[in-house]
C-alpha cells in the first residue's frame, strides 16, 4: 500500500542503532562553526546537569526510509545528525566508556555515507579507525580541503569541551538515552529534492514570542498598536535599533529624535505616529503586496531618506537571539517589582512557560515591561558588542558601534577603536554560555541605571566587578548573575589554587582567555603593530608550548610542569594545528614570524625563552607571573571599588 501521509515519530540515538544514513546530494556540506556547535553541547550539559533523567528535544530530521532496508535517507537534518556523530566520536577518542558511542556503527559499517562528497566519507573512516597521528601524516593541511575543513575543526572544538566537564560517561549516556528527535519519514513517491528547497526556503514561521506578544498586547485595549510598534522595533535583532525605529514609527518621528543616545519612550509623542503607520499597512491591497509596493508606506521625507541610507546598516548580527533579550529583561523586571527570579532554566524553548506569570498579570505591569524592553533594546545597541560584516572583506568581527546624526537627520556608524570594554566583552562572550550570557543581566540593568549619564570607566569596573562575582562563585550563572542586580557576591572559589595545579588540557579555557584580558589591559608597548591588531577571539584548544613529546634527545619535562598553567596556551584550531608537536624553539619561530600575536601569554612567553634549555625554571616562573597578573587584577577591581569610584547604590 502507498503510503501518501508523513509518518512522524520521537526517537533517540539508542532507537535508531541498527540503522545507517544516507547524506544525499542536494545535501550542503558540513558547516557548523564553534559557536553553534557550543551552544548544543551547552544545552545538552545544562539539560544533564540540571536534570539527567529530563528528555531534551533538538528539533526535527526528515528521512525517506524503505520497509526492506535498513538505510535511511536523510532529506533533512544534516548538521545536527552529524555533529551528533562527531560528539560520539570525541567520546571514543577520549576512551570514555559510554553506550553513545554505539552510534558510530552499524555492524562493521559507518554510520553515516555520503551519495557525494567520498573526501568527507573517507575522512570521517579515517577519523574512526586510525589513531591521531595516523590521520595528520594522511591529511596533513585538512584546514585548507574545503568540504573537510568545519569537520576537522567541530572534533576540536567538541574533544576540547569534553575534557573539562565531569562525569563524561553519564554526560554521554546522557545525550543517548535523553536527546530526542522527532523524526518524519515523507510519503511515497514525492520530489525529495523539491521538499529540500521548501523547508529551506519557506517564509517566516509562527515563533514562541509571537505567541507572548499576541498574550501581552490582548491586555491593552486601544494602546495595542502603540506596543505593538514597541515590540517591532525590539524584536529585530539584525539591524539597528534607529533603523527599526524609522520602520516601524516612520522617519517624521525618528527626524524629531536623536537615537544616537537613549531616548525615552513617550506614549504621547509615539502613539500618533504608530496610529499613522497602521492606517497606512491596512490600506495596502493583496495586489499591493503581491506587486511589492511597500512604497506607498512611505512619506516623501521617507523615500528621500531611503536614497541616501547606506547599505552597512543591515549588516550586523547580535550576541544574542530576541527570545533571549527578552528573558533578560524579564529578569530586570523582576528584580525591579521586587519579585524573585524566575524558576527553572534559562532557556528560549520555554519562554512561554518563563513569561506565564507576565501574560496573566494586569494591563499596567505589562506596560511596565514592555517599556523596559524599549529601554534594554537601546542601551544592548549602544553600548553592546555585536557582530558587524565588513563589505570589503565580507568578514565579520566583534565591534562596539558608534552612532552619529548629521544635519540631513542620518544616522551614520563607525566602529569604535578596540578598548577594554571590547576586549572584555568579547571574553566574556567566548568563554560564556552562548545561549545564555548570563552576564548580561546584571550590566544590563547597571546601564538602565546610568542610561542618562554613562561613563564608560564606570561601566568597565562594573563589568569587571560582574565578571569577577560570576568566576568565583560556586553557582556562576544564574542564580548568582539575578542576585547581583541588588547585592554583593561573596567569592568562594579558590582560583589560585586551582590555577597551580596541573590540569594540563583541562583547564578550563576561561582563565586563558581572562589573562588575556587582564594583559591587555596592562600591556606596556601599546605601539606594537601587533599588539594594535590583536582580538579576544573564539578560541577551543589547549596547546602544550614545550611538547608532550619532546624530540629525540631532549629532556622531558616532569608532569607536573608539563602541565602546568606556565606551559599552557590556548588556540585556535588552525593556531594548534600549525604548532601540532613541534619542538618549542621551533614553536618560537614560527610565532614570531607572523603578522600578529596568537596569544599575548605567547608573546610573553616566548620573548623569556633562551638557548639555555631550563625549560623548566621558565615554565614555573612565567606560569607564577601569569597567576599573580590574575590575582592583582582581582584585587586592584576590589579595591577600586571599595573606595567608592562606583557609587555602591548602583551595584
Amino acid at each position: 500500500m502507498t503510503q501518501n501521509k508523513f509518518g512522524t515519530a520521537i526517537i533517540t540515538l539508542k532507537d535508531i542503532l541498527s540503522y545507517k544514513f544516507l547524506i544525499p546530494t542536494y545535501q550542503r556540506p558540513y558547516v557548523w562553526d564553534d559557536e553553534q556547535i557550543k551552544s548544543l553541547l551547552d544545552d545538552f550539559h545544562l539539560s544533564f546537569t540540571s536534570n539527567a533523567n529530563e528528555n531534551y528535544y533538538i528539533g526535527t530530521i526528515i528521512t525517506k526510509e524503505e520497509s526492506t532496508s535498513n538505510q535511511i535517507e536523510l532529506v533533512d537534518g544534516q548538521q545536527r545528525f552529524t555533529t551528533l556523530w562527531l560528539i560520539a566520536y570525541c567520546f571514543k577518542k577520549l576512551n570514555v566508556s559510554t553506550r553513545l558511542t554505539e552510534f558510530l556503527k552499524v555492524g562493521d559499517q559507518m554510520k553515516l555515507s555520503f551519495e557525494i562528497r567520498n573526501e568527507v566519507e573517507n575522512y570521517l573512516y579515517y577519523l574512526l579507525n586510525n589513531s591521531s597521528e595516523h590521520i595528520e601524516n594522511v591529511y596533513p593541511d585538512v584546514n585548507r580541503q574545503e568540504f573537510v575543513k568545519h569537520i576537522a575543526k567541530a572534533v576540536s572544538t567538541i574533544e576540547s569541551y569534553l575534557r573539562v566537564i565531569d562525569e563524561q560517561a553519564g554526560f554521554g549516556d546522557f545525550i543517548f538515552e535523553n536527546v530526542h528527535l522527532v523524526k518524519n519519514n515523507t510519503p511515497d513517491n514525492v520530489d525529495l529534492n523539491k521538499i529540500f528547497t521548501t523547508i529551506n526556503s519557506s517564509g517566516i514561521q509562527l515563533e514562541q514570542t509571537d505567541i507572548i506578544k499576541s498574550k501581552l498586547l490582548n491586555h491593552l485595549g486601544d494602546e495595542k498598536v502603540l506596543y505593538s510598534k514597541l515590540w517591532e522595533v525590539c524584536e529585530n535583532m539584525f539591524s539597528y535599533f534607529e533603523k527599526n525605529v524609522r520602520d516601524s514609527f516612520g522617519g517624521e518621528l525618528t527626524k524629531k529624535l536623536d537615537l544616537t543616545s537613549w531616548v525615552a519612550f513617550r506614549r504621547d509623542i509615539f502613539y500618533a505616529h504608530a496610529e499613522n503607520r497602521e492606517e497606512q499597512a491596512q490600506g495596502l491591497t493583496i495586489s499591493d503586496i503581491i506587486n511589492n509596493t511597500s512604497i506607498a508606506l512611505t512619506t516623501t521625507e521617507e523615500t528621500d531618506q531611503k536614497d541616501n541610507l547606506k547599505s552597512d546598516e543591515i549588516y550586523c548580527r547580535s550576541l544574542i537571539s530576541f527570545p533571549q533579550l527578552l528573558i533578560h529583561t524579564y529578569r530586570i523586571h523582576l528584580a525591579k517589582e521586587s519579585k524573585a527570579d524566575f524558576e527553572g532554566t534559562f532557556h528560549a524553548n520555554r519562554i512561554i512557560e518563563i513569561f506565564d506569570p507576565l501574560i496573566n498579570s494586569n494591563k499596567e505591569e505589562i506596560k511596565r515591561f514592555l517599556e523596559l524592553l524599549w529601554d534594554v533594546r537601546q542601551v544592548f545597541d549602544l553600548y553592546i558588542i555585536k557582530w558587524v560584516v565588513d563589505l570589503s572583506t565580507k568578514q565579520e568581527s566583534l565591534e562596539l558601534v558608534n552612532f552619529n546624526k548629521n544635519s540631513n537627520d542620518y544616522y551614520s556608524k563607525t566602529n569604535y577603536a578596540v578598548d577594554d570594554l571590547h576586549q572584555l566583552q568579547s571574553m566574556l562572550y567566548f568563554t560564556g554560555d552562548y545561549l545564555r550570557q548570563y552576564w548580561l543581566t546584571p550590566y544590563l540593568h547597571f546601564l538602565l541605571e546610568n542610561k542618562t549619564q554613562y561613563d564608560k570607566a564606570k561601566a568597565l569596573l562594573r563589568l569587571e566587578e560582574i565578571d569577577n562575582e560570576l568566576s568565583l562563585t560556586k553557582d556562576k550563572n544564574k542564580n548568582t548573575s539575578f542576585s547581583q542586580l541588588s547585592q554583593d557576591i561573596d567569592y568562594h572559589v579558590d582560583y589560585e589554587l586551582y590555577l597551580y595545579q596541573s590540569h594540563g588540557v583541562r583547564f578550563q579555557h576561561y582563565w586563558f582567555q581572562k589573562l588575556e584580558y587582564i594583559l591587555w589591559k596592562n600591556w606596556k608597548d601599546r605601539e606594537d603593530e601587533k599588539f594594535k591588531r590583536y582580538r579576544i577571539s573564539s578560541k577551543n584548544s589547549v596547546e602544550h608550548l614545550n611538547p608532550q613529546t619532546p624530540k629525540p634527545g631532549a629532556m622531558k619535562l616532569k608532569e607536573e610542569l608539563l602541565n602546568a598553567f606556565g606551559n599552557l596556551v590556548l588556540l585556535s584550531v588552525t593556531q594548534n594545528s600549525e604548532y601540532s608537536n613541534k619542538y618549542i624553539h621551533v614553536k618560537q619561530a614560527e610565532f614570531n614570524s607572523k603578522n600578529n600575536y596568537d596569544t599575548l601569554k605567547s608573546k610573553l612567553f616566548f620573548d623569556e625563552l633562551d638557548d639555555n634549555g631550563d625549560f623548566e625554571n621558565l615554565i614555573s616562573i612565567h606560569g607564577k607571573q601569569m597567576i599573580e597578573n590574575i590575582k592583582k587584577h582581582y584585587n586592584d577591581v576590589r579595591n577600586k571599588k571599595s573606595k567608592n569610584l562606583i557609587n555602591p547604590d548602583m551595584l
